[in-house]
């Protein structure tokens, strides 16, 4: 009795054996077989997981799409009405017959100071798209020639008197604007002429000896014309890769020169102060700087960091002179104070630049908060106004307002100039899926082998 059943258990087992080899070799036949349909699906069922994955990773690649955010649409003239309001607002009560910007209502009176910001002011508007031809915007914008005499900019009534620093190299920021601007109109402006300006302006106010910007009349230099220098000089190079500008200076040996020189003269690294002047017959550094000192340091730096060719020693970064000045010139409203966020000066000029240079430095938070305190607290139903809460409404602060409603915008394009040191990286934004996808086939393939080998070496035991 007991060989009868061991002899069925081994009938029995025979036949598995046999039906397990027939299945084999039919397994073997199909994927050998000249039916290329039914091999795929032999494959499809014999791999499920494999497949399974590969067509979830091909439906998620092509919804790649829907599931990155694009960025907005850049949304140009928002603040059309403003803009084309405080542009009727100059020209019916600010402007003189001869078209120039003049400093009050009733006095018929301009000044170069004005002449280069209302430059600057439309430059930026017109490189936003938020005016229109019928403003005469090229002419306004090249109006800043007026004032150029011997390669430096003077007073628009007495062209022996040069302007102070500040506005000197103001005025070749906003000549560069006016360049671009008015590049391939009838009203065009000369790099050429630009190089000349600089040139010039060089040679009148920076110190080899000292290493830095100074009147040669007086004994005192500021931090404010250091740092404006620094933001015009790294610009131009930024935009134009020109290490040596008008056959004649050094850019990158003049920047850290400066640099090396608001470090020595204008900062105190012990207690971590910066000073607003320095006195080369005594020695000395005094006054608290302003915010419009920390303002122009702060971008000035930014600006020296985007040459990525180069290595300039400076203790600090931008970033950290930005959060600085929030910290001790800004309020819990985002307004600019003049010398600390207790204060009572709080002017528009100070908020404008902070704006502009935060658009610059892409900190388009903090940007957008200041615009939006420079609107509500500056901006009135005849216009903007120049200190806060007061009804004073002037050409100069229309103007300021002018160039904080253009700077979202126009900071873009400034910063798409200054590329020519850290080109932007272009990718795919599906690139990284295409690469994960890869990977995971291969792992999913590795470890069905690894499956399938462990199964083959368990038949075997």
């Amino acid at each position: 009795m007991k060989n009868e059943k061991t002899i069925a258990s081994q009938e029995e087992i025979e036949k598995a054996k046999n039906y397990l080899l027939e299945a084999k070799k039919n397994i073997q036949r199909l994927k050998n077989g000249r039916n290329v349909k039914r091999r795929f699906k032999f494959y499809v069922l014999e791999h499920k997981l494999l497949f399974s994955l590969i067509l979830l990773i091909i439906v998620f690649s092509a919804l790649i799409p829907v599931f990155i955010p694009k960025p907005p649409e850049p949304i140009i003239n928002v603040q059309q009405d403003t803009v084309d309001s405080t542009i009727n607002l100059i020209d019916a009560n600010f402007t003189n017959p001869f078209g120039y910007p003049i400093q009050e209502k009733t006095e018929v009176n301009t000044s170069s100071e004005l002449i280069i910001l209302s430059s600057l002011a439309y430059s930026m508007l017109n490189q936003s798209a938020y005016t229109m031809e019928q403003y005469g915007i090229y002419e306004k914008v090249s109006q800043i020639e007026m004032i150029t005499s011997n390669g430096t900019f003077r007073d628009y009534y007495n062209q022996t008197n040069l302007l102070p620093i500040f506005n000197q190299f103001l005025g070749s920021y906003a000549y560069i604007q006016s360049y671009y601007t008015n590049k391939g109109t009838d009203s065009s402006l000369s790099w050429q002429t630009m190089q000349t300006i600089f040139l010039h302006t060089m040679d009148s106010f920076y110190s080899e000896e000292r290493e830095m910007i100074i009147d040669p009349l007086s004994n005192t230099s500021y931090l404010l014309d250091q740092t404006v220098f620094l933001w015009l000089i790294s610009s131009i190079m930024l935009q134009t890769g020109d290490e040596i500008l008008a056959g004649a200076f050094y850019i990158p040996d003049v920047i850290q020169a400066v640099l090396d020189s608001i470090y020595s003269n204008f900062y105190n690294q012990t207690l971590n102060l910066y000073y607003h002047e320095f006195d080369i017959v005594t020695n000395t550094s005094k006054n608290d700087p302003t915010a419009q000192d920390m303002t122009f340091l702060a971008i000035s730096l930014s600006r020296i960091e985007k040459i990525e060719e180069y290595y300039f020693s400076y203790p600090g970064s931008s970033y950290n002179i930005h959060q600085r000045i929030i910290n001790h010139y800004v309020d819990d409203d985002w307004l600019v104070h003049e010398n600390n966020n207790t204060d009572n000066e709080v002017n528009i000029k100070n908020q404008v630049f902070f704006h502009l240079i935060s658009d610059l430095m892409k900190l388009h938070n903090v940007a957008s908060e200041i615009r939006n305190a420079t609107l509500e607290f500056f901006l009135n139903e005849e216009g903007f106004v120049e200190q806060m809460g007061e009804d004073s409404v002037t050409c100069e602060s229309c103007l300021y307002g002018l160039i904080s409603i253009a700077s979202e915008k126009w900071s873009e394009i400034e910063n798409e100039r200054e590329e020519y040191y850290s080109p932007p990286v272009q990718s795919d934004a599906s690139f990284p899926f295409v690469i994960m996808m890869c990977i995971g086939i291969i792992v999913t393939i590795k470890i069905l082998k690894l499956k399938k080998d462990s199964l083959l070496l368990r038949k075997k035991k």
